[in-house]
């Protein structure tokens, strides 16, 4: 443990590491898990009389096995994409600073990597002439050039709460940004975009170190992302899954150490003290 917090403290004195941020990172604002995130719009949208009870059941039991992608499927059957998107932008709305949040911006990374789809990650990168990179297929050919500048970057894989536009619409279509919210959202993002964010993250995987840090392994964001790395691309720098204390021990790429210093996200704050 001591010896993985020096090479992660010197990695951050020369500002070469890379934040992985998912949603764990924002829990202390009052933000949800993926999990909770479906099971509150599904809740939001029942109140509403938007869905009909029957398909609330279908979709909880899908959430509960943590088959998310697709009860988003399910409520698009019924369900307005804006409609849908309106629930996520009330949900994803601070309650409270975060004291995370706050801590992370302190830690001059290069940049930081997220398939969190709210504003707030954002503010982990304080340079004001930042790359602001979200899933278009322009963002992701940019990052190269991105990794050769002195700037910081937020790269946003997933799309961001104001990208409105479903994948079937022509701006995206055309190559433009898009929340990847669906199973039928995935598919499209990894048929027509996998090249691109392929070598966007070999550049960025070759510059410097990545913390991967907010998840747990039971996520399926992460566990599909690191399938996907595995086959395809590899990590040239030591780098850290940051988990919790208790966690199984997960599956990793090569070249990426396990680290749980933690037993809740409650705790990262003052773990964070110590960078």
């Amino acid at each position: 443990m001591i010896k993985n917090m020096k090479l992660i403290i010197e990695s951050l004195s020369k500002q070469c590491c890379i934040l992985f941020a998912g949603s764990g990172v924002c829990r202390d604002a009052g933000l949800p898990s993926w999990k909770d995130l479906a099971q509150r719009t599904v809740d939001a949208l029942i109140a509403k009389e938007l869905i009909t009870p029957s398909n609330k059941t279908y979709c909880t039991e899908l959430i509960k096995d943590n088959k998310i992608p697709l009860a988003v499927d399910l409520l698009l059957n019924e369900v307005r994409r804006d409609e849908l998107i309106l629930e996520i932008r009330e949900i994803l709305n601070p309650k409270r600073d975060s004291i995370v949040i706050n801590a992370l911006s302190k830690l001059k990374f290069k940049g930081v990597i997220s398939t969190n789809y709210d504003k707030l990650t954002d503010k982990v990168v304080t340079d004001s002439s930042a790359w602001q990179l979200t899933n278009s297929k322009e963002d992701l050919k940019s990052i190269d050039t991105a990794m050769g500048t002195a700037q910081q970057f937020i790269l946003k894989i997933h799309g961001d709460i104001d990208n409105l536009p479903g994948p079937s619409e022509d701006s995206v279509i055309n190559g433009g940004p898009f929340m990847v919210l669906s199973k039928t959202d995935y598919s499209a993002f990894i048929s027509n975009r996998f090249e691109n964010l392929k070598f966007a993250l070999h550049s960025i995987f070759s510059y410097g170190p990545i913390l991967f840090l907010g998840y747990n392994f039971d996520d399926p964001d992460i566990s599909q992302i690191f399938a996907h790395l595995k086959q395809h691309l590899r990590f040239k720098h030591t780098s850290w899954f940051i988990g919790l204390q208790g966690d199984k021990q997960p599956d990793l790429p090569e070249n990426i150490e396990f680290i749980a210093p933690i037993s809740n996200w409650n705790e990262l704050p003052s773990w964070l003290e110590k960078l």
